[in-house]
């Protein structure tokens, strides 16, 4: 953007999804999807960020999984408002940013899974060496349901190192704590350690593998008697440039989601997920793409009487995309 003195970015982006289907047309739906940014850099090092993000679909994930085929029309409405601010360096190695978040969700006539969450944090970093910066956060949130039933707050207090093109790896670790609060005593407060890694390591000048690894207790909504879960996820990718048109992306991925009992006669409930997700990109023209992808998940659930559901998934796609 041209505006004098500073260095400033805008983007916006609209795409509409328009699913129609032959054998049961009142399936047929269109989803929405609006994003927007704005990144301006004053003086000194004082940036401001600014990114929304609206959805209208309804696809809206997890509640198909949890109850069944019956939701899976569910119309879902998100907005995801996030705002930053990287002050500017008065000391040469430390960097502080402060951000606030506001997510809103709403799922047609279901009260007890529309919810607002806020979320202010901080994150101050230092450059321990050149391109390598350890960083702590701390996060706390707030959280408020349509019906009430699950309102409580959150606080995360995060540990981390991040690197930056260090023997062509480009990644960030985190590692700390995380509790959540409920105002009603009839759901259980939960707290516990949270880790993550994502990094990306270049190979060589035609291929790179990336990792992303996670450890945390997530909210539940849908499992009834079971507010929260643990997560353990790993995904590994490996990306080839295999000519100057063709790239090629192959994803396995494995989640295991731990819902503790609640009840001294109740049985924990494990889920394992695995997958692979395979992609082929083709640059016919600098305005003309074509994409093939394959993706495969299995989903196990015990016992299997715990009221969540298994389930097998095989897709092909086939996209031709055009870019101006």
């Amino acid at each position: 953007m041209p505006i004098r003195g500073l260095k400033s970015f805008t983007r916006l982006t609209y795409l509409a999804n328009i699913l129609e289907y032959r054998d049961n047309p009142d399936e047929s739906t269109v989803n929405h999807f609006i994003d927007g940014a704005f990144t301006t850099a004053f003086p000194r090092g004082l940036k401001l960020e600014l990114i929304d993000t609206y959805i209208q679909t309804q696809e809206p994930p997890l509640i198909d999984d949890v109850l069944g085929e019956s939701f899976r029309r569910r119309e879902r409405k998100t907005n995801d408002f996030r705002v930053s601010i990287t002050t500017p360096r008065y000391f040469s190695r430390f960097e502080s940013k402060v951000f606030y978040s506001h997510y809103d969700i709403t799922y047609e006539g279901i009260e007890s899974a529309s919810y607002t969450e806020q979320t202010i944090g901080e994150e101050l970093s230092y450059e321990l060496f050149p391109k390598v910066n350890t960083l702590f956060q701390i996060d706390v949130g707030k959280t408020k349901y349509d019906d009430g039933s699950q309102d409580g707050t959150f606080y995360e207090f995060l540990l981390g190192m991040k690197f930056q093109e260090t023997a062509k790896t480009t990644g960030e670790f985190k590692t700390g704590y995380r509790i959540r609060e409920y105002e009603d005593d009839d759901f259980d407060t939960f707290k516990g350690l949270v880790l993550s890694l994502n990094s990306r390591t270049q190979l060589t000048a035609l291929s790179a593998v990336s990792v992303s690894l996670r450890r945390s207790q997530e909210e539940s909504v849908f499992t009834e008697g079971r507010n929260y879960y643990e997560l353990n996820a790993l995904s590994v990718s490996y990306e080839r440039k295999i000519t100057s048109k063709i790239q090629a992306k192959l994803t396995n991925y494995y989640q295991l989601l731990n819902f503790p009992s609640q009840e001294q006669d109740e049985d924990e409930i494990d889920e394992f997920v695995w997958g692979i997700r395979a992609s082929l990109h083709y640059t016919i023209k600098p305005w003309l793409f074509s994409d093939v992808n394959y993706w495969t998940e299995d989903r196990d659930v015990s016992p299997e009487d715990s009221g969540r559901f298994g389930r097998k998934k095989n897709v092909v796609t086939f996209t031709m995309g055009m870019s101006f």
